[in-house]
């Protein structure tokens, strides 16, 4: 399990190249949007690694105290 969970989390790299797109085609190109961008990416990627990914592991083990 631990190499898939190693290979999937590679995806993650994904997330601030999506949202430099996104702003790069939405927005008007400056400085400072472009340092919000990477910021909103940033707790994006923070948000995944540290809140949702730990937390996917209780949920199957505290399904596993009622079976």
């Amino acid at each position: 399990m631990g190499l898939s969970i190693g290979v999937h989390l590679l995806n993650l790299l994904a997330i601030p190249a999506i949202v430099m797109v996104v702003y790069f085609k939405k927005y008007p190109v400056s400085t400072k949007g472009v340092v919000k961008a990477l910021l909103v990416s940033a707790s994006i990627l923070a948000a995944l690694m540290y809140i949702i990914i730990p937390e996917s592991y209780g949920l199957p083990q505290g399904l596993n105290l009622f079976l």
